[in-house]
């Protein structure tokens, strides 16, 4: 594999990582309230 290609598979892995964890941590999010604050959940 050349580097362009390791490249380019490197970023479609980090954008599916990143895709996956935004989906799994907004299922978490019900309001926009806990979304803008965090549900208060600082520590």
């Amino acid at each position: 594999m050349d580097l362009p290609g390791f490249a380019l598979l490197i970023v479609i892995l980090f954008l599916q990582i990143t895709l996956r964890i935004g989906l799994y941590f907004s299922h978490k999010t019900t309001t926009f309230r806990d979304y803008a604050v965090g549900r208060k959940n600082f520590g």
